[in-house]
């Protein structure tokens, strides 16, 4: 990559961390639907069978597209106004985001006020699913605490994260 310009790099760099976000929000959606789901099971009491059926509960979940997700996550309640236009605008941005993006700009890419607006639009969009993101983490954290499951540490967070690891069930 010693060839590509500087604002090239920082342009693909914007578009990764783009997606990330897009992927993160994705799981805390993901992470909102499973906080609901479980409780149906006493997590300090599941037995073999339980873990097997919420097992295959995650992976159903991990198959799912924001889109579904959202499907699924409005079979369970409704939601402020607000709070479901934020949702609506991040599916929007993040599809436009990983099916249209780079198709949208043409040929934006081999100039650098192209490279510019894209990077711009980028930013947008991250701020987008960053909102997104932090509205569903919200949600799940408080579905936890309603029906006192445990929310992880951020303590807890950052020793898993040392070391590397998933949190398995």
């Amino acid at each position: 990559m010693d060839d590509y310009s500087e604002d090239l790099k920082e342009l693909y760099f914007e578009f990764g961390r783009t997606a990330e976000m897009a992927q993160v929000m994705e799981i805390e959606a993901g992470n909102l639907a499973l906080a609901f789901v479980s409780l149906a099971f006493d997590p300090s009491k599941l037995t073999d069978d339980e873990r097997r059926i919420f097992r295959e509960i995650i992976e159903d979940v991990n198959r799912r597209t924001f889109g579904n997700l959202l499907k699924q996550i409005r079979k369970i309640g409704s939601v402020s106004e607000s709070i479901e236009k934020a949702m609506n605008e991040a599916l929007e941005k993040r599809n436009y985001l990983i099916h249209k993006f780079f198709r949208s700009h043409n040929l934006g890419i081999n100039s650098e006020e192209g490279r510019k607006q894209m990077r711009a639009e980028l930013e947008d969009i991250y701020q987008s699913l960053s909102r997104a993101h932090t509205i569903l983490q919200g949600m799940t954290h408080t579905l936890n605490q309603i029906f006192d499951r445990p929310n992880i540490s951020q303590e807890e967070a950052l020793k898993l994260m040392s070391k590397r690891k998933r949190i398995e069930i």
